[in-house]
């Protein structure tokens, strides 16, 4: 019986982390085109390419720094998946 905790991916959701305030725009910028922003954007909710990333919260991290809390398997952390797909040599 393995005594070591279960590999959880660290781009995987945790419970804790509470999704952003519902204050998603959608603005018109002439005919037929669009633009999906906060209402209180910074430059930091956009990547590199200018793609919009969702808001989540981190929730509490151990004194390793790692995410604790139970993993919601099917949901992924936007923060963390962003951070680990611009990261040159991966996470």
């Amino acid at each position: 019986m393995p005594t070591e905790p279960p590999l959880i991916p660290f781009v995987t959701q945790r419970e804790g982390g509470d999704a952003a305030p519902d204050n998603l725009l959608l603005t018109s910028l002439g005919p037929d085109r669009y633009r999906l922003h906060y209402a209180d954007e910074d430059p930091r909710d956009r990547d590199l390419r200018g793609v919009l990333w969702a808001r989540c919260s981190f929730g509490t991290v151990d004194d390793l720094g790692r995410p604790v809390g139970r993993p919601q398997w099917r949901m992924m952390h936007p923060l963390r998946q962003r951070g680990t797909m611009q990261a040159p040599d991966g996470p």
